[in-house]
């Protein structure tokens, strides 16, 4: 359930930075119904806040008006600040797993140019690394050529069957690679949303 931060109790917490406490959800009138807990008669929205920002809601919701004593309060007060570093230790594990992963593949791409034979070898070996590396079907290395105003393929790395033969050249501003390649910028393509072409 995605809910904006304009409804409900937990989005009041947001926006006002403190613990929502509505003991008979009936007399509350930014409670927002959801589905899943029909029987709800009473419900608790406490902000996860570390620094400046809030990084989460602890919402808690009780079939009986008036469940939420003090000492349930207290309670998640003293927890959401555990929540909170526990969020933000997460977040510091997957941003160093991230630069792992990228100090892997800069390793990866060194000893490949190191051992390449040529271009052709080096294009097509990195083509390989990178399939790997994004889980996609297809990456290929194109070099610009001046003179013709085309980019000329020099290796590319497919999954059997996803594509069967790449054109050798590209003209300059012709499909989403000639596009970036004239705008000199990365440039993403999605089919289901943006006709080619």
């Amino acid at each position: 359930c995605n809910l904006s931060i304009n409804q409900g109790l937990t989005g009041r917490a947001v926006r006002e930075r403190a613990i929502q406490l509505a003991q008979n959800v009936a007399e509350d009138p930014d409670y927002f119904p959801v589905s899943f807990l029909p029987d709800t008669r009473a419900e608790i929205a406490v902000p996860v806040i570390r620094g400046d920002q809030v990084l989460a809601v602890l919402d808690a919701e009780s079939p009986r008006s008036g469940a939420f004593d003090e000492g349930v309060v207290r309670q998640l007060e003293r927890v959401a600040p555990l929540v909170g570093l526990a969020i933000e230790n997460s977040r510091a594990m997957d941003r160093l797993a991230e630069r792992n992963r990228q100090l892997q593949l800069s390793e990866a791409l060194s000893r490949i140019a190191v051992g390449a034979t040529d271009l052709e070898d080096l294009a097509s070996r990195v083509s390989v690394k990178l399939r790997e590396f994004l889980g996609v079907e297809y990456v290929s290395v194109s070099r610009f050529r001046p003179r013709t105003g085309y980019l000329e393929l020099v290796g590319s790395a497919a999954e059997p069957g996803f594509v069967e033969r790449p054109p050798p050249h590209i003209l300059l501003g012709e499909g989403l690679v000639g596009r970036a390649a004239r705008a000199s910028c990365t440039l993403v393509f999605d089919a289901a949303v943006e006709p080619s072409r």
